[in-house]
């Protein structure tokens, strides 16, 4: 596909962007930051997940807090949502 024949949502998103699913948690996931950065919020990531944690979803069922090093060395907080919480993030950050 030539770069002038791609398709665009409302809010400039590439159609057919892909975040990776991991199947390394009890039920298919993505990463809550790739999620973050694909609907391109511009609230800090930190505060934009705990505004969305305050719509009833539950840690262990919807998702799983992770972390990863960094090239600064400091741990990176990360959230594996499922994909049901992606969806009605998505519809929620739309709104």
């Amino acid at each position: 596909m030539k770069p002038d024949n791609i398709t665009h949502t409302p809010q400039g998103i590439p159609m057919g962007m892909r975040i990776p699913i991991s199947h390394q948690q009890p039920v298919p996931t993505i990463s809550a930051r790739a999620l973050h950065q694909a609907l391109q919020v511009a609230t800090r990531y930190h505060d934009w997940f705990a505004r969305m944690r305050g719509h009833g979803f539950v840690e262990g069922k919807d998702f799983f807090t992770t972390s990863r090093d960094t090239t600064r060395g400091r741990p990176c907080a990360d959230h594996a949502i499922t994909i049901t919480m992606a969806k009605e993030l998505c519809m929620l950050q739309c709104s």
